[in-house]
């Protein structure tokens, strides 16, 4: 009998209390890291995934080794469900528009996004707040379900701040 209760559907997956170790072969070779619960372990399993620099071997909890097909199928389902909640987030967010600060590096049209919100009252406070004539303004932008958020209007441009100042 396996000691493991592998949750594939969003609860919490449980095993024996005690030490879940973590084995990894990362860039400086077999790699060891400690976790207190199997939904820990399998939270650390999935990130490590992901990413390039670690490639994740196995879960040695209590009762032995995490059974490896279980593992893969708890790091897909929860793949499956953080796709379809970024999915719907992103849903949520088309045509919304927000406003964004831009500042202007000294010198330079070198410009970075300082501040963004979704009332163009607060963008004008920040505005006045920096005081930085012809290096600040507002754009105005849509959120595009393929790509992302996409300029719309400056609400005030450069020139504009600089004349305000005046």
């Amino acid at each position: 009998m396996n000691a493991y209760t592998i949750r594939l559907d969003g609860n919490e997956s449980t095993g024996p209390e005690g030490s879940y170790l973590l084995w990894a072969y990362g860039r400086s070779g077999l790699e060891v890291e400690e976790r207190d619960s199997l939904e820990d372990a399998l939270g650390w399993f999935a990130a490590v995934s992901e990413g390039d620099r670690t490639s994740p071997e196995c879960i040695e909890g209590p009762a032995g080794v995490v059974p490896t097909r279980q593992v893969a199928a708890w790091v897909a389902a929860t793949g499956n469900r953080s796709r379809a909640w970024q999915s719907a987030y992103r849903d949520m967010w088309a045509g919304q528009v927000r406003h964004v600060v831009e500042l202007r590096f000294p010198g330079s049209d070198a410009a970075a996004e300082f501040f963004a919100c979704d009332d163009l009252g607060d963008a004008i406070t920040i505005v006045g707040r920096l005081n930085r004539p012809g290096r600040v303004r507002v754009v105005s932008k849509v959120f595009d379900l393929r790509r992302g958020w996409v300029p719309e209007r400056a609400v005030i441009d450069w020139e504009h701040s600089a004349q305000e100042a005046a």
